[in-house]
């Protein structure tokens, strides 16, 4: 389970659902938390990261990652000044 408070919270959560079949039986869907939106901040820092490094390939080391990730914080602290 996520922390909001260090997370963010949830991303793309589903609760539970059901959905009818045709043939007249439900199925229940369980509900997912999904990735936390820190996560979700990172991804997307880091996809604008390598779209603008001029590079073929990624770094062997794990710069860009610690920078997505610092760019994710910076995002959620200014999300919850609001």
């Amino acid at each position: 389970m996520s922390d909001t408070k260090q997370d963010g919270g949830p991303a793309f959560a589903r609760p539970y659902s059901e959905i009818a079949l045709d043939d007249g039986h439900r199925i229940g869907i369980d509900p997912q938390e999904g990735l936390s939106l820190r996560d979700y901040f990172a991804v997307r820092a880091l996809v604008g990261m390598l779209a603008f490094s001029g590079d073929e390939e990624p770094p062997e080391d794990n710069d860009l990652a610690r920078s997505a990730y610092a760019l994710a914080d910076a995002m959620l602290v200014e999300r919850a000044k609001r």
